[in-house]
């Protein structure tokens, strides 16, 4: 027999109050879901209505407002399961979009320390605006770009400042049978005769591939006639009568800083350790850059340090 689903509003902020609603009945649960992370007061709902004899094998639906709710980003549980779908009616901005894209996210080890090595995390549904969708998605990238600064870095215990692991520099990264190079440092003499071309070239959103190669045969043509202020390959495996430009990126004013990873670069760069931004897009003999329009300023450590990258400091990222 179908039956309706069980649906839990949450009202308010903080001090929420819950409220659910099924079979034509609505009634205040509070005194049901106290103490606890969201799921454990969920599991604890849950319990209390299989007491009653309720028939909770049904659809389950929790609705809420977009502030956080102060709940675990998880509302997952080994003894109900994970979240099917999460849907979201409008946008906000990428942080918070996020987050609510990331309640239908589990650690699954618990899942597997429970049910064995066999279990397999059920199909979930992300649902919402195409602004949504997409804030979503660079969150996860900003988080994966996070996670991977980490591994290829270690923390200063005197300052907090991140410096490169040099363990880091000692392993061999080989991705889609290409070697990582150690990134290039390119600096650019603003005033000279082609940086107008450049430049048109860098305002262009979305590159194609000719106008990626024009870019590049306009540096090759600098630094043969020694026009580049800087140009130090410390591989010295970079051919450019070999080497295809696949992404581009431009910083300028207005950009979210923290998704540019200019000290990133610099670092490995400094102690000659294997960088690349893209490791899964990049073939070998294929490269990638990452120009700055605009004076380059990140913040970190809680606002107490500054990275600055100059206009006319860029970076090259490639394969060999």
């Amino acid at each position: 027999m179908d039956l309706n689903p069980i649906v839990l509003a949450i009202y308010g902020n903080e001090g929420n109050k819950y409220h659910l609603l099924f079979d034509g009945k609505e009634m205040c649960v509070d005194n049901i879901m106290v103490n606890g992370e969201f799921n454990e007061k969920l599991l604890k709902l849950k319990t209390h209505l299989e007491n009653k004899k309720v028939d909770t094998k049904r659809p389950f639906i929790i609705i809420g407002n977009y502030n956080p709710c102060g709940e675990s980003i998880s509302f997952a549980h080994t003894d109900y399961g994970t979240v099917r779908a999460v849907l979201a009616c409008t946008s906000q901005e990428v942080d918070k979009d996020y987050q609510v894209g990331c309640r239908g996210n589990a650690v699954d080890n618990h899942f597997v320390k429970k049910f064995g090595s066999e279990w397999k995390f059920p199909e979930k549904f992300l649902v919402g605006t195409k602004e949504f969708i997409e804030n979503v998605m660079e969150g996860e990238l900003q988080n994966d770009n996070q996670v991977d600064d980490y591994l290829a870095c270690e923390g200063d215990q005197s300052d907090k400042e991140i410096q490169i692991n040099l363990d880091y520099r000692q392993r061999e990264e080989e991705f889609n049978n290409g070697t990582v190079a150690t990134p290039i440092k390119l600096v650019i003499i603003d005033d000279c005769s082609k940086f107008s071309e450049l430049s048109a070239i860098m305002n262009i959103q979305k590159k194609t591939t000719e106008q990626k190669n024009d870019f590049m045969k306009i540096l090759k043509e600098m630094y043969d006639n020694d026009e580049l202020y800087e140009f130090t390959d410390k591989t010295g495996k970079f051919d450019w009568s070999n080497q295809s430009l696949i992404q581009f990126r431009r910083y300028q004013e207005g950009y979210k800083a923290e998704t540019y990873r200019f000290k990133n670069y610099q670092n490995h760069h400094e102690q000659n350790a294997k960088y690349i931004n893209n490791k899964s897009k990049i073939k070998p003999n294929q490269c990638e850059i990452l120009t700055c329009k605009d004076h380059y300023k990140l913040k970190y450590n809680n606002g107490t340090k500054t990275y600055n990258n100059l206009k006319n400091t860029w970076w090259i990222g490639y394969k060999y």
